[in-house]
This record gives C-alpha cells, structure tokens and sequence, in this order.
C-alpha cells in the first residue's frame, strides 16, 4: 500500500508538460531571411530568448525552417513569450516578425490598455472576429488580459515535432467553443491587424500579444497570410 500510495503521490507532482508528452512550441513567420543567413538568425533568437527555451530539449535552440517560401521560427517553451519579446531580440538586425501578414492560431493572450473603453465592449469586439472565441479575461491594475482560442494546426503524426507548415486547422479538445469543428485554412485564421482594429474601434490599445506554456504538447504561434492575401479581414 505504501508503495502504491508512493506511486502516486509522485505522479501527480510531475509537471503537466509530462502528462502532456512534452512542451508547447511557438511558432512565428519571419522575414529577412534567406539560406544564406537563416543559421544567423537562429543563433541570434537562440542567444537573445535562450531563457525562454524548454530547459529539457535536447539542443537549446531556435530552429529556423522554411516551407513554401516562407521562414519560420520555432522552439519549445519554458515559459510565457510575448510577441514584443521576439521583436526585441531582432531588433537591429535585418529579420523581424512578419508581423503584418501574421495569422494567429491556437491560444493567444491579449494585453489591453483599455483606457476608457467599457471590458464588454472590447470583448465583444473581439468575438465579432472570424474564428476567436474568449476563453478567460482578466483585469489587473487597470490593464486587461484577454485569452482568445482559436483553431490548432491539424498536426500530422508521422511529422517531426518542430516541423512547420500547415495545411488545415481544425478546433480540438482544449478550445472553448464547440461549434464548428471543420477544418479551416490559414485565410480563416484572424490577423493581428484584425485584432488591433478590434480593440480600437472600442476606444482600446492592444499593447502585446502572449503565448502561455499551460497548453503542453501543443504548438501555438502563428502563420504567414500569402502576399497576395494580405489586408483580407477575418471580421465576420
């Protein structure tokens, strides 16, 4: 009995990344790079958010990867990265977030300056928005924390964890809504320009954007909307 008892009093002390399989990877669209610099740009985001990077991966780095044209930075989390955070460890240098033809998916962690702006407002605002659902909101010293879920890459079993391109995102069992759960394209998927309007339009400002590392074994981030689908809205 005692050994039982000990079995599961050490079970449940582990970290949920174990439960889970492993850590929640972050996932964003670059730009700048090319073959001839991407090893750069990876030790420069290796060095700059080394504490930010999973301490049990096997090599503590930021793998820079391109697919259909398109770079992409992704690592497994530690901890909580802000969008503002990736900006300030490029800042400088020739790459940067391709932050304008940025599609969102997964768990994303709105930080509001709502200034006059009524909360229900800008929730619903932000619900106007193709595909976001609020899963949590909170309110500290005057500044608002929104928690929007959006659909998760379909991922593909026989892929590599790390690997980047996409093909569909579907909703699963950690988002709030239940309604449709058909696959969707990276074109559904809300930009960070259509949030910022959002919270604009209700007298706000939308101060960062952050990814949480309590959805292990998930892969939260972002994608690159196509050139020439750049300013479609993903306003209902």
């Amino acid at each position: 009995m005692r050994k039982i008892i000990f079995a599961v009093v050490l079970v449940l002390s582990l970290p949920a990344v174990v439960f889970a399989g492993g850590p929640p990877w972050l996932c964003l669209p670059l730009e700048g790079v090319s073959e001839k610099n991407a090893v750069e740009c990876s030790e420069l985001l290796t060095a700059k958010l080394q504490d930010k990077i999973w301490k049990d991966a096997d090599q503590r780095s930021v793998k820079v990867a391109a697919h259909e044209g398109e770079w992409y930075a992704i690592f497994p989390m530690e901890k909580n990265v802000g969008l503002a955070e990736v900006e300030a460890a490029l800042k400088g240098s020739k790459f940067a977030v391709a932050q304008k033809r940025l599609r969102l998916f997964g768990h994303v962690i709105l930080e509001i300056d709502p200034q006059k702006a009524a909360a229900k407002d800008l929730l619903a605002r932000l619900d106007e928005i193709k595909e976001v659902a609020i899963a949590e909101t909170t309110d500290k010293e005057g500044k608002l924390r929104v928690t929007i879920d959006l659909p998760y890459p379909v991922e593909d079993g026989s892929r590599e964890r790390g690997s980047v391109g996409w093909d569909s995102f579907r909703r699963g069992d950690l988002n709030t809504d239940d309604g449709d759960r058909s696959p969707k394209s990276a074109s559904d998927l809300p930009t960070y320009e259509d949030l910022q309007k959002a919270v604009s339009k209700s007298g706000g400002t939308l101060k960062n954007l952050r990814w949480s590392d309590n959805f292990a074994c998930r892969t939260l981030g972002g994608v690159a909307a196509k050139k020439d689908g750049v300013g479609k809205s993903a306003l209902k």
